[in-house]
């Protein structure tokens, strides 16, 4: 007789609704296609982390959620394809309108902070005083030593925007 327990491991993976477990510090693995969020926000954000659905979000909506360095990428990366946004804060995860329905960013602005290129959720940004240093390379959801999580990369119009935990800065077009 086979193993009934390899066969039911096999099947869940070849299965399309079931998703691998992702690390909460480390790589996201292939989490879901077309399951519903509030589903894949239980399966992938750590536990104790209240989720904030802001209207017009709804818990109920499908994503697809795909491979990504974090769990916060991928997520962010799920409900961008959706047109919303996820905002990470300290102690909760907002999943929202887009930042420019719902005001660009939060926080004080950073001054000295300066943005040399940026695409969505990637950025290279000089501090203040770190010139000859040249620019460091941020990604949203990771850390950062200086200016904590990097919540959000993203253009407003013709300027980009890089919103931490601390605060924001802008840049011009890239």
């Amino acid at each position: 007789m086979r193993n009934p327990r390899l066969l039911l491991g096999a099947l869940a993976l070849l299965s399309a609704s079931t998703p691998a477990w992702a690390v909460p510090d480390g790589p996201a693995e292939v989490m879901a296609n077309r399951a519903p969020l509030k589903w894949v926000v239980k399966q992938v954000v750590p536990a104790g982390v209240p989720v904030v659905y802001e209207p017009p979000v709804s818990p109920e909506m499908l994503i697809t959620m795909a491979a990504g360095p974090s769990w916060q990428a991928a997520l962010a990366s799920a409900v961008e394809a959706r047109g919303f946004t996820a905002l990470y804060e300290e102690s909760r995860v907002i999943i929202q309108p887009p930042a420019a329905q719902t005001g660009f960013a939060t926080g004080p602005q950073l001054a000295g902070w300066r943005l040399r290129m940026a695409t969505p959720g990637h950025a290279w940004i000089v501090g203040p005083g770190q010139e000859k240093l040249g620019p460091a390379e941020v990604r949203e959801g990771e850390s950062h030593p200086v200016l904590g999580r990097i919540v959000r990369i993203l253009r407003d119009g013709d300027r980009w925007i890089v919103q931490t935990q601390k605060g924001w800065f802008v840049g011009g077009p890239t």
